[in-house]
């Protein structure tokens, strides 16, 4: 058994942990990174960055990392109901340096980050590594103990990181408690070739039918990333119908997507389903431990939200940890300042949440009335070019917005 000690120990290598990792090097901390998997090749589907998280990744020297790997930017959102077009947002017209939201295979985006953590001395990945325990002392965590393939270790650090995604298990053992929502409906995810007639103006598409919709998002570098959704816990009855019953179904709400939707699903393997819930964990810390990405607060798939605010979790938290290891070398990092983070954060994420429940229920709705009442509302809200920009910006632009300001 190995001993490692270190500022700050980061359970999962994902887009919030390695961006926290970055942040800490930079600031002449240790940091070790602990991620499960021993190389980034399952499928992501958080693969869409936000304008104000591209600006982020720019400030950090990331964008350059991806080398010969080009991103694909989306510069409009349309939102279509019963194949009319009811609102367009075109992202032209903000005024900020970084615009557009981009799509970039993730694992180019992890490894980018590596390769910039790995010039600073302070940075160690462990990859294949699992956290099997959290070390307490008192009411502190102190540190995780770890098995590879071929060794166990124990870490002793001054700051534990739960940034191990959706299915947190830091926050089972450091008994934070939390409220799992389930949502309306599951997705079911595949991608198709982008349809010739699309390739000059590639946009974000919402395409709703009834209580049926699809989420088409532009994937690099020649693909659609589709989400398409199914009733909650609907997917024995729809595989049970054949994957015919599928190519209708996306024939019905997408057209242009059909004759590509057949040659790229054949089978059932060629989709991916994702579980629609919502955390929400009341406190995110203890003394010497923190949750932050997913794990801190799941989102919807409702805009890409959930990689964004895990990198604005990382840059937010990044100051505080140096600031308490500086002020208080050797100790735990103390909760007060971990409830300080909490509650900026949660000031952020509270109005994106609300959001995206608005929108969960709106795209729930089947009736002749409702229908129509929701065609009505975006009808209306497009018409308002001040409405848009109202609601674009906090989603999209507000760092940029902040730091213009400031």
């Amino acid at each position: 058994m190995r001993t490692i000690d270190t500022d700050v120990c980061i359970v999962g290598g994902g887009p919030s942990g390695l961006t926290l990792a970055l942040e800490l090097v930079r600031r002449n901390l240790n940091v070790v990174v602990l991620e499960q998997a021993k190389a980034y090749t399952r499928s992501f589907r958080g693969e869409s960055i936000s304008p104000d998280s591209v600006y982020i990744l720019d400030k950090l020297g990331i964008m350059e990392g991806f080398g010969e790997h080009d991103v694909l930017y989306t510069r409009q959102l349309e939102l279509f109901e019963n194949n009319q077009r009811v609102l367009h947002i075109n992202l032209s017209d903000f005024k900020y340096d970084f615009k557009y939201p981009i799509d970039v295979p993730q694992p180019v985006m992890l490894e980018a980050l590596i390769q910039k953590a790995s010039q600073y001395e302070g940075f160690t990945i462990l990859r294949g590594a699992n956290c099997t325990e959290l070390i307490e002392d008192g009411e502190a965590i102190v540190g995780v103990k770890c098995k590879t393939e071929d060794d166990q270790l124990t870490i002793n650090a001054h700051l534990t990181v739960g940034s191990d995604g959706r299915y947190s298990k830091t926050r089972d053992m450091a008994k934070c408690k939390y409220v799992k929502r389930m949502l309306e409906r599951d997705f079911m995810w595949f991608k198709v070739p982008i349809p010739e007639h699309w390739k000059q103006k590639l946009s974000y598409r919402v395409k709703i039918d009834r209580d049926s919709h699809a989420v088409v998002i532009p994937s690099y570098p020649n693909l659609l990333r589709v989400g398409f959704n199914i009733p909650k816990g609907g997917i024995q009855k729809i595989k049970a119908q054949g994957i015919q019953y599928l190519h209708e179904k996306i024939a019905q709400i997408e057209p242009d997507l059909a004759e590509g939707a057949k040659k790229s699903i054949t089978s059932w393997s060629d989709t991916t389903i994702l579980d629609i819930f919502m955390t929400v964990v009341p406190q995110w810390y203890r003394e010497g431990f923190v949750l932050i990405g997913d794990a801190a607060h799941t989102l919807s798939p409702i805009l890409g939200q959930g990689v964004n605010h895990a990198i604005f979790d990382a840059v937010t938290l990044a100051p505080f940890v140096a600031k308490a290891l500086t002020e208080n070398p050797g100790s735990p990092v103390k909760a007060s300042v971990l409830k300080e983070f909490q509650a900026i954060r949660e000031k952020d994420l509270r109005p994106i949440r609300n959001m995206q429940l608005r929108q969960e229920k709106m795209l729930t709705l089947s009736t002749n009335l409702t229908v129509s009442l929701r065609t009505i509302f975006y009808r209306l809200f497009n018409s308002s070019g001040w409405l848009k920009a109202k609601m674009w910006q906090p989603v999209y632009y507000k760092h940029q917005a902040r730091d213009f300001v400031g």
